[in-house]
């Protein structure tokens, strides 16, 4: 069982990225991160987090199903293909007031930023720094000491959140295979 929900009602909520422009009259390709394929059916409003980190809300003119999985997405005011272009790699996000809500064994990538991780053991591993993105699936970016460790952020390593704290059950060696010395 999760807490009670400790973000504010309109916190914004990593739902995809825009992947390219598709043809000529600026509708978009967004990749999902969401397992919904049509979450972006049910969304009136998006706010782009553009690759700058100025953040635009745009209204969802059409959404229709594109080949390989990425929707096809007309925005208000993006008429043109440059416009179109010019969004590439931008996040999209949603607040979390528009989305569907969660069953009581579900949560948001998002709400373990900050968050301890330990294995099932009760070993520490560190912190949820951020979530990134490999292009096949979403990491959680845990931070101890110097390193970085990019895990993928899958059902079969998550053995447990209870919203300060993520329990991650990974196969031997794993841990040490996606750890890099951070640059910062």
């Amino acid at each position: 069982m999760f807490p009670a929900d400790p973000y504010p009602v309109n916190q914004l909520i990593e739902i995809g990225v825009v992947a390219r422009a598709h043809g000529l009259d600026g509708v978009i390709r967004v990749k999902l991160f969401a397992v919904d394929p049509e979450i972006l059916q049910r969304l009136r409003r998006v706010v782009l987090r553009l690759p700058d980190g100025r953040e635009v809300e745009h209204a969802l003119v059409r959404v229709q199903p594109g080949s390989k999985g990425l929707p096809l997405v007309q925005l208000e005011r993006c008429c043109y293909r440059d416009e179109a272009e010019a969004l590439r790699g931008a996040l999209v996000l949603a607040s979390r007031e528009q989305l569907e809500p969660l069953e009581p064994d579900e949560f948001y990538l998002r709400d373990t930023v900050g968050c301890a991780v330990q294995t099932p053991e009760g070993e520490v591993l560190g912190t949820v720094e951020e979530i990134g993105d490999n292009g096949a699936q979403s990491l959680l970016l845990i931070r101890r000491d110097q390193r970085i460790h990019n895990v993928p952020a899958v059902s079969q390593f998550i053995a447990d959140f209870d919203g300060r704290r993520l329990v991650l059950d990974l196969p031997d060696g794993l841990w040490d295979a996606v750890g890099h010395l951070d640059k910062k």
